[in-house]
């Protein structure tokens, strides 16, 4: 589980291994968070997330991917894959 708050993923670093899920949580109390990765292979787009709501991501690919969000563009996570 990932916790989004207050402009900052935490942890912002994970490793993890192919074939698991990890949970994004927005724990903001108004701020909306939008996750999303663009790798050449891994995408995904997590949409508005609202305070409290939770996104998931199947990690399919090995490798290191990036975390942004589109509406906070500071905050990354990077993830390790294995």
């Amino acid at each position: 589980m990932v916790l989004q708050k207050g402009r900052h993923y935490d942890p912002k670093d994970l490793f993890l291994q192919r074939g698991d899920t990890l949970v994004l949580v927005n724990g903001d109390d108004v701020a909306v968070h939008h996750a999303f990765i663009e790798a050449d292979r891994l995408r995904f787009d997590g949409g508005d997330q609202e305070p409290g709501s939770e996104r998931t991501l199947k990690l399919t690919e090995a490798g290191d991917f990036v975390v942004r969000c589109g509406i906070h563009p500071k905050m990354t996570l990077t993830i390790h894959v294995q």
